[in-house]
C-alpha cells in the first residue's frame, strides 16, 4: 500500500458509519453499532470496505490486544506498509494529530517513500 492509499484507507475507515476516532483503542467495537479506531485501525477498516467487525476480528486473531503484542507490526503486515511508517502514524495520532491531519501528511510526503 502506498502512502496515498494508506491515507485514503484511513479516511474511508474514519468516515464509515458507526466509526469513531479514538486515541485509546486500536479497533474495538463496543455495545451497539459503534467502533472506536486509531489511525491504523481506521486504515484497516477502510481497507476492508468499512467492515469494522471483520477488522476487529482479524486484528485480534493476529495477536492484537495481547499484553506482549506489537501492534505496529500487526498493522504493517495487514496494510502492507513498512513498520516504521506504522510507528510514525501511531506516534502522530497519539501526539494529537487527527486522522485527517495524518492523511494530509501522508499525501504531502508521497514522493518520500523511504522517508518516514
Amino acid at each position: 500500500m502506498t502512502r496515498h492509499e494508506l491515507a485514503d484507507a484511513m479516511l474511508k475507515g474514519k468516515n464509515t458509519p458507526g466509526v469513531m476516532e479514538s486515541r485509546a483503542y486500536y479497533v474495538t467495537t463496543g455495545i451497539g453499532a459503534l467502533c472506536r479506531v486509531c489511525g491504523l485501525g481506521a486504515a484497516l477498516v477502510g481497507k476492508l470496505d468499512g467492515d469494522f467487525h471483520k477488522a476487529e476480528i482479524e486484528f485480534e486473531a493476529a495477536g492484537g490486544f495481547d499484553m506482549d503484542s506489537d501492534e505496529p507490526t500487526i498493522f504493517a503486515e495487514f496494510l502492507e506498509i513498512p513498520r516504521s511508517l506504522a510507528v510514525a502514524v501511531e506516534i502522530k495520532h497519539l501526539n494529537g494529530l487527527s486522522i485527517e491531519d495524518i492523511a494530509k501528511w501522508l499525501k504531502s510526503s508521497e514522493g518520500e517513500a523511504n522517508h518516514v
